[in-house]
């Protein structure tokens, strides 16, 4: 009975140690685990102890046990077992963990978010915790130091982010994983290779479905930014056969005639073959054309307020079913006096849509508008490209600091660096200096354009001036000359002054004399010189000469005549800071004229 009663001893303890040793491995009942695998656990564990300690192993043995005490053996069987299940657990998350890692960096290499050879991955299985958490976060600090290295590269700036998931640029539009194919071949067939900054981070941000707003400044390919996430958004609902499918999907809102009409061709040039229709909606057109169109229907409207409303109102435009929202040159559009039209659109739209908000300065009442546009939740990402930093915020955190700081003002105006700017002070005080400043500026301007259009027959020129009648002038005398000339401003009609700028845009005119309705928005890539006959307010300036250095070399040169006005003193010191700011040479008489302001030697008008 004795033997027996120890033998039973024996067999529970045996199975205290099986079952210590399976719960050691993560298991809390035997069943969990196959009998074969446990006794391999088991076995392995004995040779690793018997390898450690041999001799002393078989003296042990040899001796019998005392009761209720186990051997060394089995105590180092279930040790091993315990140690070594921790060690596979452990081995197996970290280098789960580095191969979740690596994948996310594959990805990112194929995206060209990441140079691969700025990260190493060195992880052994035998490695700590605190080893593999390390690891993890390093290669995360590599990560966000690249996408800031990428941006600043780029010159885009994340101003703000309330939800802190903004994704990195992208370096190619395939890296984006979600246009159609059309809108690839589309791309290729006209040339456009890699997306530009601002599309490089616009771009996967607005195909996140976020709500951007866009500071940038004209010819920065604004509009490719808007358009694509459009083609997106348009072919997941063709794919669903919505009895409404022909109707207005995406609308964008321009502040002229003239770029309503571009954003047109670029989207007939995307969408050329794609079941995708697009209309383009502006006031001096054939309305019977336009209201055919829209009846017909079209996926994409791009329009003006005044017109557009015009058709609302009489039913030819549904804007119900409208979900994705774009408003191109918001500053100007305010400036041109449409906040209450634009406010009124909105208002038709659904409430649950995606708002595009793109504008070249940040000032109370373009945050003003952008608040209303993008109300509710919607909480949008401001991006900036070559900004010196845009004040203000738009809600949270961000606008509470920035009250704190003061109300949000301009963005610091500053044009592209690979623009030349060539500033002519033309300063003649005394009586009748208008008229002596004029004949100065009339052969300066003469000789300029001569030598321009003789130098190369590759240049284009693009001159800005104030008056109907100056514009005429100008482009009458170069082409009695032999030069392929022409004017556009607001004397002429509607149809004219579209072929003009066609014929300008296809390189049939070398010389373009326009005013003001060519001041924003209208893409020329061909344009080599710019010049600005009349200086006006720095915004406009910025503007202007942004019609320069979009072609295949990227350079440009702008020629500005400036001439002080008491009643804009502000100009010179403004100008300087541009010129400042672009890394341009700053004219001493420029400087002067600042100067004696400043300082009060120079009269203003109060």
């Amino acid at each position: 009975m004795g033997s027996l009663a120890e033998g039973a001893r024996r067999a529970t303890r045996c199975r205290s140690r099986k079952l210590a040793t399976l719960r050691a491995m993560g298991c809390r009942r035997s069943r969990c685990v196959p009998r074969v695998l446990r006794r391999r656990f088991v076995y392995v564990a004995a040779r690793k102890a018997s390898d450690v300690e041999p001799s002393r192993k078989r003296q042990r043995l040899q001796e019998p046990p005392a009761t209720g005490q186990c051997r060394p053996a089995e105590r180092a069987s279930a040790n091993g077992v315990a140690q070594h299940a921790g060690d596979v657990r452990q081995a197996s998350v970290v280098a789960g963990a580095a191969e979740d890692k690596r994948a996310k960096v594959d990805r990112a290499v194929a995206v060209g978010r990441l140079r691969k050879t700025e990260t190493t991955f060195s992880v052994s299985a035998a490695s700590p915790p605190a080893a593999g958490i390390a690891h993890d976060q390093q290669v995360k600090c590599e990560l966000a130091v690249d996408v800031r290295e990428a941006r600043a590269k780029l010159r885009v700036l994340i101003e703000d982010d309330p939800f802190g998931d903004c994704p990195a640029p992208v370096s190619s539009f395939e890296a984006l994983g979600a246009l159609p194919e059309y809108a690839l071949r589309s791309l290729r067939r006209h040339g456009i290779e890699s997306p530009m900054p601002i599309q490089a981070q616009a771009l996967p941000l607005v195909l996140k479905g976020r709500d951007v707003i866009g500071l940038a400044q004209t010819g920065s390919g604004k509009t490719l930014a808007f358009l694509l996430p459009a083609a997106v958004r348009i072919e997941r609902r063709l794919t669903q056969s919505s009895p409404r499918s022909a109707a207005t999907q995406a609308l964008v809102l321009a502040p002229t005639r003239e770029l309503a009409v571009q954003i047109a061709d670029e989207a007939t040039k995307i969408f050329s073959d794609s079941p995708v229709w697009v209309a383009c909606v502006y006031g001096g057109g054939d309305r019977r054309t336009q209201e055919k169109r829209l009846s017909q229907g079209a996926h994409i409207v791009a329009a003006t307020p005044g017109r557009l409303i015009d058709f609302a109102n009489t039913g030819a435009a549904q804007l119900d079913v409208v979900s994705y929202f774009v408003l191109d040159e918001a500053d100007r559009m305010l400036d041109l006096g449409f906040h209450d039209d634009v406010v009124g659109i909105a208002a038709r739209l659904r409430p649950k849509r995606q708002t595009l908000f793109f504008s070249a300065t940040w000032g109370g009442e373009v945050q003003d508008l952008a608040r209303s546009l993008c109300a509710g939740d919607r909480r949008p990402v401001r991006i900036s490209y070559a900004q010196q930093g845009c004040r203000g915020g738009f809600g949270g955190a961000t606008a509470a600091a920035a009250g704190a700081a003061g109300t949000g003002g301009e963005a610091k105006q500053r044009a592209r660096e690979d623009i030349v700017q060539e500033v002519v002070v033309v300063d003649s005080p005394g009586q009748g200096h208008w008229e002596r400043q004029e004949t100065i500026k009339n052969e300066r301007l003469d000789l300029h354009l001569r030598e321009v259009l003789g130098a190369s027959a590759d240049h284009q020129v693009l001159v800005f001036v104030s008056q109907k009648a100056l514009a005429d002038k100008v482009s009458r005398k170069l082409w009695q000359d032999g030069f392929q000339a022409d004017a556009m401003h607001g004397g002429k009609s509607q149809e004219n002054r579209l072929w003009v700028l066609d014929q300008f845009r296809k390189g049939k005119l070398r010389l373009l004399v326009c005013t003001d309705v060519l001041g924003r928005g209208i893409d020329i890539p061909s344009v080599s010189h710019v010049v600005i006959h009349e200086m006006g307010e720095i915004e406009d300036y910025v503007h202007r000469i942004g019609r320069t250095a979009r072609g295949k070399h990227g350079k440009g040169h702008a020629l500005v005549f400036f001439e002080f006005w008491e009643g804009a003193p502000h100009l010179a010191a403004d100008l300087a800071a541009v010129l400042e700011a672009s890394k341009q040479h700053v004219p001493e008489d420029l400087r002067r004229i600042a100067g004696e302001v400043a300082s009060g030697r120079r009269a203003v008008r109060r």
